[in-house]
């Protein structure tokens, strides 16, 4: 993510990150890195997503 302000779709538990927790959010990135038939879609760790909670309150668990 390359922009101050991001938006997610959705959360969910995958695996431990040096946040501590196991929550990471799914979004669009700013800017294909990996593969480019994935859009620069993925998940980036809540550590990474300036909030008060994890996961934020009242988003939707992602059902993927």
């Amino acid at each position: 993510m390359e922009s101050t302000r991001s938006w997610f779709l959705c959360w969910d538990c995958i695996r431990v990150h040096p946040g501590g927790d196991n929550v990471w959010y799914h979004t669009q990135g700013d800017r294909v890195v990996v593969d480019p038939k994935n859009q620069a879609w993925g998940y980036m760790p809540a550590v990474h997503v300036h909030n008060p909670d994890d996961p934020i309150p009242g988003m939707v668990r992602c059902d993927v």
